[in-house]
């Protein structure tokens, strides 16, 4: 057998997705072996714990100071190198040096581009901030590809899909109920962190005016943790659930008209992939950078104007407004757009440098 192909991956916070797409690497190649270096339970957001994956094994960042690091590539021969967090210097560092030794490194970014003075500024120093430490860039979407031309990568330098849904998973849900019905009392879900950036509880305020004047009995399902949770649980019709694992999440989806992702600022948002995937209907802010893939205008959801209560009611009212017939053709075709991004073609990009 040929010698083993490694990758080093440097990441934030590993997640079920991260997962989805680290078990597609590995099905896809029989010679691959992954070290994956991420946060570890001081920093991380959430209480998740990535599984054992066969030929995949997980750091925690604090282990590494940058000569450990160095150390640790150095004596593992790493033929590939994946940064997705760019918050720690000492990957940075590793990059140049594994660009000195003509070893290829791919970024990853879910910024999008506004712009913004901060963004004009990263432009003029994008040399010393991204290009001097990436060969190549992966990126969520649109968005984000025009930030990456933006600070001068060249097309053949940019590739969209960084992050990807456990697909076949939420398609499983969606087959299993294709031929459900919309329920009489209908359910809005949320998933996500209970954070200001979030805008949960401007969602939930415009519920409650909207709920109180169309006299429509509304129950909205979250399941995060976060620190607004008490002013959260403040709301009457609010059925509140604590992280969950995704088989547990799919559990409850058989009772979901809509899933909201309210957020103000939301580069991305893999929830988004996933609630496609099951054929879910969506309602979503403008901010929300999945949005570009995943939700189309009175198509399989509806977008609203970030913290605009009247958008977000007139989006309401067409959302509780829709018939069996047309929620049935929003679920199909969420689930038809949900297969443009999968773990199996993140897998084929990150191979294709192998």
């Amino acid at each position: 057998m040929s010698q083993a192909k490694k990758i080093l991956i440097l990441y934030c916070e590993i997640m079920p997705y991260n997962v989805a797409a680290l078990k597609a690497l590995i099905n896809l190649r029989e010679d691959v072996e992954i070290d994956v270096i991420s946060w570890g339970y001081t920093k991380k957001l959430t209480p998740y714990k990535p599984p054992e994956i066969e030929r995949v094994r997980y750091f925690d960042e604090l282990d590494f100071n940058y000569d450990q690091l160095k150390a640790f590539f150095l004596l593992k021969k790493h033929d590939l190198i994946y940064v997705c967090n760019r918050r720690e210097n000492k990957f940075l560092k590793l990059a140049l040096l594994a660009q000195k030794m003509k070893i290829f490194v791919i970024g990853q970014s879910d910024e999008q581009l506004f712009p913004t003075f901060k963004q004009y500024v990263k432009k003029v120093v994008s040399y010393f901030i991204y290009r001097r430490y990436f060969n190549f860039m992966i990126v969520s979407g649109y968005y984000q590809y025009e930030f990456m031309r933006f600070l001068g990568f060249k097309k053949n330098q940019i590739q969209i899909g960084a992050y990807t849904a456990n697909v076949s998973l939420f398609n499983k849900f969606y087959l299993d109920t294709i031929h459900n019905d919309l329920q009489l009392n209908k359910k809005i879900l949320y998933i996500g962190r209970l954070e200001v950036e979030k805008d949960i509880l401007f969602a939930l305020e415009t519920f409650k005016e909207f709920k109180t004047k169309n006299r429509i009995d509304i129950k909205f399902i979250i399941i995060g943790n976060g620190k607004l949770l008490n002013e959260i649980l403040k709301f009457d019709f609010i059925e509140y659930h604590a992280f969950l694992d995704q088989s547990k999440i799919i559990d409850i989806l058989s009772q979901v008209s809509f899933f909201i992702l309210p957020s103000k600022y939301e580069p991305w948002g893999v929830v988004i992939h996933e609630m496609a995937a099951a054929g879910i209907p969506i309602i979503c802010s403008d901010s929300c950078g999945a949005r570009s893939a995943f939700v189309f205008n009175d198509y399989n959801g509806f977008v609203f104007r970030t913290n605009d209560k009247k958008s977000l009611q007139k989006v309401l009212f067409k959302s509780f407004d829709l018939g069996n017939t047309e929620w049935k053709k929003f679920r199909q075709r969420s689930n038809q757009l949900s297969k443009t991004i999968t773990p199996e073609l993140w897998a084929a990009t990150v191979n294709s440098f192998i």
